[in-house]
């Protein structure tokens, strides 16, 4: 299957959903398509979307593919890859519906699913046809936490101790900013710690391994938002705008994980820092090109130089400017990495049982929290 793939001249992708995060991706599928490198070389074949008469002159940038909002018009394009980009809710149904059209490679943002469950099902669709999958945790491919990784496994910084991991947004501060799908536990599954969180916790996996335990406490500090529709209905918030975990490591290692879409003045602030018996490393969004360095020997910082991914990615990390070029980078390099799992016929180290054990870390923070504030040991049981 995957070595028909790899012979042909381009890989048709299909993009479920095109609200910003799909249409970033099209963004990225498209910069990839104009790489000499890049065998086979993704080119977007059909977009499945709801509203098919918005984004018209940005569509006919990716070459005119299909827009369509009928799911049987979409699978009937002979699509190699399937992308989705759709709310939580819809997760599982359209990787039911790709898996059904033996689709044997898919992409889905995170979360997997609304619940630990949904996780579940999800992995084992894919696994049913032995498909490659992805998760888009995305953080994953900034400079500075491939180089936090690199210390904390190589031992540069000793034992780790304790760690501290934020997510600081003020995206949801203002009262007026209208519902949405994510202020809807049916639709989204969580707020903040799911929107957020989910990233930091996989982060916190991919620095230090499987968690122990996590005691959560969770906080609504906007309950009730206007209808975007009509500003006279009034709907009630269901999920958290805020969220603080406590978190053991199955390495000893014990810290705190907090994230905020109510944080006036800190948009995008994000930080993690582990520190160890030796010395501790820590990162930031403000520099997502280099982590810091702190050596008990030396009694001094020192930034981090070294850079990873692929050619085409080290040279946009290279010359990024801001955050937003980061973004642009980490996502490619996400996609880049798919692209190359079909090409030597590999599981992606953020297949579905990555963006799994996630959710079941999330799953077990929001026991904790309907359990006033518990400690809930891992694995959980299904």
């Amino acid at each position: 299957m995957y070595k028909d793939i790899t012979k042909k001249e381009f890989l048709d992708v299909g993009l479920i959903g095109f609200g910003g995060i799909g249409k970033f991706h099209a963004e990225v599928y498209d910069k990839l398509l104009k790489e000499d490198s890049i065998s086979p070389k993704p080119r977007i074949k059909a977009i499945l979307r709801k509203n098919i008469s918005q984004d018209k002159k940005l569509i006919e940038k990716f070459g005119a593919p299909l827009v369509t909002n009928s799911e049987a018009e979409f699978f009937n394009q002979n699509l190699d890859l399937v992308d989705i980009c759709s709310p939580n809710n819809m997760h599982l149904s359209q990787i039911k519906k790709t898996v059904e059209n033996n689709v044997k490679v898919i992409y889905c943002e995170k979360p997997l699913g609304l619940d630990l469950q949904e996780a579940k099902d999800i992995e084992d669709l894919a696994n049913s046809i032995h498909a490659i999958t992805q998760t888009g945790f995305i953080f994953r491919y900034f400079p500075a936490l491939q180089q936090m990784r690199q210390k904390i496994i190589r031992g540069q910084i000793g034992e780790p101790f304790h760690f501290f991991l934020r997510m600081y947004k003020g995206s949801y501060l203002d009262e007026n900013r209208p519902y949405s799908w994510r202020l809807n536990k049916a639709s989204a599954g969580g707020g903040a710690l799911t929107d957020l969180g989910i990233h930091l916790i996989d982060l916190l996996r991919f620095l230090m391994g499987n968690v122990d335990w996590i005691q959560c406490k969770t906080k609504t500090c906007i309950s009730e938002r206007k209808s975007v529709s009509d500003s006279s209905i009034i709907k009630v918030v269901d999920v958290d705008d805020w969220a603080l975990c406590t978190i053991g490591m199955e390495n000893g290692a014990c810290g705190s994980l907090e994230v905020s879409r109510v944080a006036g003045g800190k948009e995008g602030d994000v930080k993690i820092e582990v520190f160890g018996s030796k010395g501790s490393v820590e990162a930031s969004f403000l520099d997502p090109g280099h982590a810091n360095y702190y050596n008990q020997d030396s009694s001094k910082s020192q930034a981090c130089t070294s850079r990873f991914g692929s050619s085409i990615v080290d040279s946009l990390m290279r010359t990024a400017k801001d955050i937003d070029d980061y973004f642009f980078a980490a996502h490619l390099e996400s996609i880049y990495n798919i692209l190359n799992c079909i090409k030597e016929n590999k599981e992606s180290d953020i297949s579905f049982n990555s963006g799994l054990k996630a959710q079941e870390v999330l799953e077990a923070a929001y026991f904790s929290d309907e359990h006033n504030g518990k400690r809930v040991f891992l694995p959980l049981d299904l």
